[in-house]
């Protein structure tokens, strides 16, 4: 799984590469043969290795939760590197920051014009996190919530407890 602060740095991220409502159908409009696709805009290869992913698990690549699945494949194989650079951090802005530069690589450019949106949203999801995390009643020396293994979109809040990362951004849970 994640950590509540790498989760949010991922929100924030996803809602500058695809667009603020986290859509996983989401392509790129390009005239570029190499569109962008989904949440976090996979491109060339990492389509492709996203659709076959996807096959693999029979699912639809624009899946949210095959989207999902298929980053955390990404951080334990090949994108190993960027997942040591991002598990590195301890707080959502410098997560956002480390996914945009080693997992994501835009160019300069867009990396300089989106870095400060991709922080904002990634501290607003960390916000709703521990919203949540501090709603469950849970002791000061209890673990952080994490990302479910078993459904990527969710946080364990307690152990009777999760919460979708869809009811956090849409703000369905109180």
């Amino acid at each position: 799984g994640l950590k509540p602060h790498v989760a949010a740095g991922f929100i924030g991220d996803g809602r500058v590469e695809g667009t603020s409502k986290l859509l996983p159908g989401i392509e790129e409009r390009t005239t570029s043969p190499r569109k962008g696709f989904g949440i976090w805009q996979h491109t060339g290869g990492r389509r492709t290795n996203l659709v076959a992913f996807a096959r693999k698990h029979n699912a639809s690549p624009a899946d949210a939760i095959i989207q999902t699945k298929f980053v955390l494949h990404e951080l334990d194989t090949y994108e190993s590197m960027a997942a040591t650079k991002i598990n590195a951090t301890t707080n959502a802005k410098d997560a956002a920051k480390m996914i945009a530069i080693y997992f994501e690589r835009p160019n300069a450019i867009a990396l300089r014009k989106s870095m400060g949106k991709r922080q904002s949203y990634a501290e607003d999801a960390d916000k709703e996190f521990m919203r949540f995390y501090n709603a469950s009643h849970a002791a000061p020396t209890q673990k952080a919530p994490v990302v479910n293994d078993n459904n990527p979109r969710t946080v364990k809040v307690k152990s009777e407890t999760t919460v979708s990362l869809s009811d956090i951004l849409n703000g369905t849970k109180s």
